[in-house]
């Protein structure tokens, strides 16, 4: 359940109340007008809120990515890669008895993988994005 569907869930019984007053149609209109004001305001704060959140983890990797240390430029790629050999080797049946008992956690190495995999790709296309967003300038 995201942000906005909460709000969404809120949002709703009080558009209903106001609905149900009795007064003029004019003054509900007023009243409804004002809280979408409240609401679009609020989901404003929210969103820029998130941006800050992406921006300042994206930072984060930056800065591992731009380390001192081989370890910590390596760690995420060292994972994933662990991941992907462990996930191989239950595909091929040889396994570790922890793995193939639990398949669950084959279902959440998978997730992170595909999460993994994913942002990798996504973050290497703004990446190459960026670039040529820069070359134009």
């Amino acid at each position: 359940m995201g942000i906005f569907d909460f709000i969404s869930g809120i949002i709703k019984p009080v558009t209903d109340l106001i609905d149900s007053l009795t007064t003029t149609d004019e003054e509900k209109l007023t009243l409804r007008n004002k809280f979408m004001e409240v609401t679009n305001t609020y989901n404003m704060k929210v969103v820029e809120l998130e941006s800050q959140i992406v921006d300042a983890k994206s930072k984060i990797i930056i800065a591992e990515a731009q380390g001192q240390s081989w370890l910590q430029r390596s760690w995420r790629p060292l994972v994933m890669i662990w991941f992907c050999i462990l996930l191989g080797l239950y595909w091929f049946g040889v396994a570790p008895d922890y793995l193939v008992s639990n398949p669950a956690l084959v279902d959440s190495l998978f997730t992170l993988l595909k999460i993994g995999i994913g942002g990798y790709i996504g973050g290497r296309t703004a990446e190459k994005i960026a670039d040529k967003l820069k070359e134009k300038k």
